[in-house]
C-alpha cells in the first residue's frame, strides 16, 4: 500500500514539474516577443515553439535530470536547504543541456542572443533567424 502511494506521489510530482516547465517555456515565448524586447526579423509562429518534438524533449529532459539527481526520492531527514541548492543545480544543468539541444535542432532556428562584436564584450544584440 505504501509503495503504491509513493508511486502515485512521484507521478504527481513529475506531472507538476512537466506542466510547470512547459508553461514556463510558453510564457518565455510571450515575454520574449510581446514585451519590451525587439524582434527585428518579425515574430515567429508559436506553432514552431510548441511542436510535439520540442515539448516532449523538454518534458523528458526535465523529468530525467530531476530523477537522476534524486529529487524524486524521499528525503525525510535531509535539510530543505540542501534540496533547494540541488534543485537550483539541476535546473541550471537542464537549461544548459536544453540550450545545447536547441542549437543542434535545425528544423527551424529559434531566437538567439549573440555577442555581435568581440571588441565590445558588453554589447549584446538580439536576432531572430
Amino acid at each position: 500500500m505504501l509503495k503504491e502511494h509513493h508511486r502515485a506521489v512521484l507521478f504527481l510530482f513529475a506531472t507538476c514539474d512537466v506542466v510547470a516547465t512547459i508553461g514556463a517555456f510558453i510564457a518565455s515565448y510571450y515575454i520574449r516577443f510581446y514585451t519590451i524586447f525587439e524582434a527585428p526579423a518579425g515574430i515567429p509562429d508559436i506553432r514552431l515553439y510548441i511542436s510535439p518534438l520540442v515539448l516532449s524533449a523538454i518534458a523528458v529532459l526535465w523529468v530525467a535530470t530531476f530523477s537522476i539527481a534524486g529529487l524524486y526520492r524521499p528525503r525525510r531527514l535531509k535539510p530543505r536547504v540542501d534540496e533547494f541548492f540541488k534543485i537550483i543545480y539541476v535546473v541550471i544543468l537542464s537549461v544548459v543541456i536544453l540550450m545545447g539541444l536547441g542549437y543542434m535542432y535545425r528544423d527551424y532556428l529559434l531566437s538567439l542572443i549573440h555577442i555581435s562584436e568581440p571588441t565590445r564584450p558588453l554589447y549584446i544584440s538580439y536576432a531572430v533567424f
